[in-house]
């Protein structure tokens, strides 16, 4: 079946709904103005692919892709809130990926004043973003948590080396344990765990002592 993790999911897109639709769309979501906004934000940058992904994503560790992505992601957030008008409350708000943490802190912190600066965060919004602890550093959670967010979403997958190996994502338990600690000294109020079952090599009775772990 289609991935739950997107929606519209992928069957349901056509070449039907385009730019004209969507600016209508955005222009009659303008007049619910007292209405709070759910936001989405992807970053579709990793450093190397896993084997089981299907996610948007590009490998690079080129500094200027991700520069050039978040100047032009820039301009999306100045024509979208144009079309939105007055509607400008957020209840929620999301970075997804690839890798959200592939940015710097600097293009962290050049992105979110871009949206704070549009946006108006209510408070007790939900601020979550997806991270990968083998490449997220606490300069980066040190960022983020004086910027509001308050959920982590990390990408586990599977704790059994010999799966790791068949999936192209070796990560210790250590290095999981250790981003967890550390977003709980952040006082993150919500930390979740990104588990997949019928990965290959992967048993039952292993997939129950990553669960167990």
């Amino acid at each position: 079946g289609p991935r739950y993790t997107s929606y519209p999911t992928a069957p349901e897109w056509s070449t039907e709904v385009g730019p004209e639709f969507y600016h209508q769309t955005l222009s009659e979501a303008s007049a619910q103005y007292d209405i709070p906004l759910s936001l989405y934000c992807h970053i579709p940058f990793c450093r190397q692919r896993c084997l089981y992904c299907g996610c948007n994503t590009f490998i690079t560790n080129q500094p200027s892709r991700p520069y050039e992505y978040v100047t032009t992601l820039m301009k999306e957030i100045d024509a979208t809130v144009a079309q939105l008008g007055s509607r400008t409350k957020v209840n929620q708000f999301h970075f997804g990926g690839g890798t959200p943490t592939h940015l710097t802190v600097d293009e962290l912190s050049r992105l979110l004043d871009h949206f704070e600066a549009r946006f108006t965060f209510l408070p007790g919004c939900e601020k979550s973003i997806e991270i990968d602890p083998r490449v997220t550093t606490r300069a980066q959670l040190d960022l983020l948590a004086s910027r509001g967010f308050n959920r982590l979403s990390i990408g586990v997958q599977e704790f059994d080396p010999i799966v790791q190996q068949a999936i192209g994502r070796v990560q210790p338990e250590e290095v999981v344990s250790s981003a967890q600690e550390y977003g709980q000294k952040l006082q993150f109020r919500g930390i979740n765990f990104d588990l997949i079952y019928g990965l290959p090599r992967q048993s039952v009775a292993g997939f129950r002592n990553t669960i167990e772990r």
